[in-house]
């Protein structure tokens, strides 16, 4: 997995052989007002099988929640951005985000 810190912005690529799926991520500082900004980042390419843009954030903030559960360690989200076109499963974007908090937990201040 490659992964791109530009904070508030994190990237994670995925590529496994035939499968791959690209998760971005910007975090606030402090609780979002309205509901978190989903784009797919290849809405004017048709897909025969698009993941749905509901199932990714579903799957992030299942993460981010567990996380939380877990750590006591809150994270405000703001923006998630993805490929329709990526593989499935969806659930993928699950432990994507779980990699990605655990590589923002790694890196220095």
């Amino acid at each position: 997995m490659q992964f791109i810190n530009n904070a508030p912005v994190y990237k994670l690529i995925r590529v496994t052989g035939p499968q791959h799926n690209l998760l971005v991520l910007q975090f606030s500082g402090a609780a979002v007002a309205g509901s978190v900004r989903l784009e797919a980042l290849d809405a004017t390419k048709e897909c025969s099988n698009p993941i749905e843009g509901q199932e990714v954030l579903g799957n992030v903030a299942k993460a981010i929640e567990d996380l939380k559960a877990q750590s006591g360690k809150q994270y405000f989200l703001e923006a998630i951005q993805y490929m329709a076109g990526d593989s499935h499963p969806a659930e993928v974007y699950y432990e994507m985000t779980k990699e990605i908090i655990r590589r923002i937990e790694l890196q220095p201040d």
